[in-house]
């Protein structure tokens, strides 16, 4: 079996797989359901999003993903707090902040791009080369630093692996 086969195969399993978690009751008629759907995304995902064989394949180490995704989670919680009490106090300030990305591979920078716009009180307006252009709310002062860079470090050092140099704002 070729290695695209493979694919097709594994894909068309773990797709049926949801439908049949989704659907409470798993029975024929639903895996029959789930095959039929498994395929035709399968199909239209070949033929019409992505009609190419892809140029490069991205892959992010286990570890790294459950590092990256726990951090996320309490980014969001603190972050969305944080929010609160500025918009409660009516600190509403807002402006836009460049990040330099120390990253060198395209999956981690766009994990760390929508980290940045998952975390409340931010938002990732563009990425320009190995910037970020980041929307987020700020002091009054504009001689006085945002915030948001300890946060950003943070995600990008466990998106590195631990190790690499700092970005800077």
């Amino acid at each position: 079996m070729r290695r695209r086969d493979v694919f097709y195969v594994t894909y068309t399993l773990v797709l049926t797989g949801v439908w049949i978690v989704l659907h409470d009751k798993p029975s024929w008629p639903v895996f029959a359901a789930g095959v039929a759907v498994s395929v035709l995304s399968l199909l239209f995902t070949i033929r019409v999003l992505q009609p190419d064989p892809p140029l490069a394949v991205h892959s992010l180490h286990p570890i790294i993903l459950v590092r990256y995704l726990a951090a996320l989670v309490i980014q969001i919680y603190q972050s969305g707090f944080q929010a609160i009490w500025k918009i409660v106090r009516r600190e509403e300030s807002v402006r836009i902040e460049r990040y330099d990305v120390t990253l060198e591979d395209e999956l981690p920078l766009v994990m760390l791009a929508n980290a940045v716009t998952l975390t409340p009180g931010t938002v990732t307006l563009a990425t320009e080369n190995r910037t970020l252009l980041i929307l987020c709310f700020a002091p009054a002062d504009p001689s006085l630093p945002s915030g948001i860079k300890p946060g950003i470090e943070k995600m990008e050092r466990i998106l590195m692996g631990g190790r690499g140099r700092r970005g800077r704002v």
